[in-house]
């Protein structure tokens, strides 16, 4: 990110992240809410050079107010999705490659046919025995509890999006009201359990499916924390075998909680580890987005926003810490508390 904050002022919405696992192998790709209306787009190579120029794009009388970006495996090089929802609660789906960097939407994203509301959460699934997997879409729901889940068949043929057919929505979790935000993974437990992490009234809840399709209730986890914005949820390659869920939220008096839960432990079972706080002093951050990067204990790179700006972390290091920059190139390389 530019030291100059070369890019616009962000909106209200998270930011969404992705790790290029195709073209550009590793560089990071960035789309946020912009304050003026639709959304912007920056991305980093792999080298640590600063980031590129914004690109905006989507429509410029939008009011984004959640955002979730993936690298799907659609095309040879890579296809960027993009899933949006407005503050009239409309799901918008946009898509580019990297040899055609202009952003298009995509119509071909059903009418929920519930009100939904916060911040969505798009996966891959990959696991599923197809090539192409599928597409796992979840959007809390605005009224009656609980959160929506889409699926799309990524078995037919590219590009003719509108070929690939969306399932109808499933509604799950209802006994949870309020819900505002959540983070969707594809686990390796099984052939691929879907978790979820959640947002209701400042506190934090976990759901998960098999491939029985029946979701559990929410359960709450990690009470003693008040959060506000989106959980950003991963499972990293750190741990023996069942690689540690990696949880970054932002905290409700100010900067972020960072969670892992160890998926190893062969005494208590997984067990979510005390919370790290870092960032405290930039202030209270409306949203987040976090990826990982390649090889057995990578970093973790975390991006942030408030007061329409952009925070970048890194977790790294012997011992670890979370590390600041560059968006201010004076303070590149300092840990944080």
């Amino acid at each position: 990110m530019p030291a100059n904050y070369g890019y616009p002022a962000v909106g209200g919405g998270n930011p969404s992240l992705t790790r290029t696992f195709f073209s550009n192998r590793g560089s990071l790709e960035l789309t946020v809410s912009n304050a003026y209306g639709g959304l912007f787009e920056i991305s980093r190579k792999p080298e640590f050079i600063p980031w590129s120029e914004p690109t905006t794009f989507g429509d410029a009388f939008a009011n984004i107010i959640g955002t979730s970006l993936i690298e799907s495996n659609l095309t040879p090089e890579g296809t960027f999705e993009l899933i949006t929802l407005n503050d009239l609660g409309i799901l918008f789906h946009y898509i580019h490659t990297p040899s055609d960097p202009h952003w298009r939407g995509v119509t071909d994203l059903p009418n929920p046919g519930i009100k939904v509301q916060g911040v969505p959460s798009l996966i891959q699934k990959t696991r599923s025995g197809q090539p192409k997997g599928t597409f796992e879409l979840v959007v809390p729901a605005a009224t009656d509890g609980g959160a929506v889940h889409l699926t799309r068949d990524n078995s037919k043929s590219f590009p003719n999006q509108s070929n690939y057919p969306w399932s109808k929505p499933v509604r799950f979790g209802t006994k949870l009201t309020g819900i505002t935000a959540l983070g969707l993974i594809e686990s390796n437990y099984g052939t691929g359990h879907l978790e979820v992490a959640a947002i209701a009234k400042g506190k934090l809840y976990w759901t998960w499916r098999d491939n029985s399709a029946q979701w559990k209730d929410f359960s709450p986890i990690l009470t003693e924390y008040d959060v506000v914005g989106n959980p950003a949820l991963i499972q990293s390659n750190d741990g023996s075998e069942a690689g540690n869920f990696e949880l970054v939220v932002p905290a409700a008096s100010g900067g972020l909680w960072y969670f892992s839960r160890d998926n190893n432990d062969g005494t208590q079972g997984p067990t979510w580890l005390k919370g790290i706080r870092f960032g405290e002093k930039e202030g209270v951050f409306k949203g987040v987005a976090l990826v990982q990067g390649f090889g057995a204990g990578a970093v973790l790179e975390v991006v942030a926003q408030r007061a329409g700006l952009l925070y970048y972390y890194s977790y790294m290091g012997t011992p670890r810490a979370w590390v600041l920059g560059p968006v201010a190139p004076e303070k590149r390389g300092e840990p944080v508390k």
